[in-house]
């Protein structure tokens, strides 16, 4: 994911109606939604759009950076691109969500288990690792369901 040396997204490519659409139902969430999820929402709420459709905007939105595949088995869910962060899968009910990490935690991290170098360009770590965490969410925890 590119970032700007202020830290923040760079300006959105312009996106179409669909792209505008699929993207704003990812943002929406506070899990990151599969492709299905996406679809059943939109549909919930009215508006007439096809899986084969959605499939194709998030892998525009995937090319031009805006949002990142995570790989779940045979599943893919999506998140908004941002800096190195984890993610946490709950066995109970499903949902994803992020970790907050340090970025250069992780590239310390690497380095030193895997004796791996990791560059620095303009100022940003040059790398990309998906690190997904498998337990019980918070909601889930204080829920007292078994």
């Amino acid at each position: 994911m590119v970032m700007t040396s202020g830290g923040e997204l760079p300006r959105s490519p312009r996106l179409t109606s669909r792209q505008s659409l699929v993207y704003s139902a990812i943002l929406g969430r506070r899990a990151h939604p599969s492709a299905q999820i996406i679809h059943r929402h939109l549909y919930d709420s009215g508006e007439k759009i096809s899986l084969a459709t959605i499939y194709r905007q998030l892998a525009k939105l995937v090319e031009i950076g805006l949002i990142n595949p995570i790989e779940l088995g045979d599943e893919t869910r999506y998140c908004p691109g941002q800096s190195a962060h984890a993610h946490l899968h709950c066995c109970r009910c499903d949902q994803v969500t992020n970790v907050k990490t340090n970025e250069q935690t992780i590239a310390d991290l690497i380095q030193s288990s895997h004796d791996l170098s990791i560059e620095r360009c303009n100022d940003e770590l040059c790398f990309d690792v998906q690190i997904i965490i498998v337990g019980v969410c918070d909601e889930c925890c204080t829920s007292q369901q078994p």
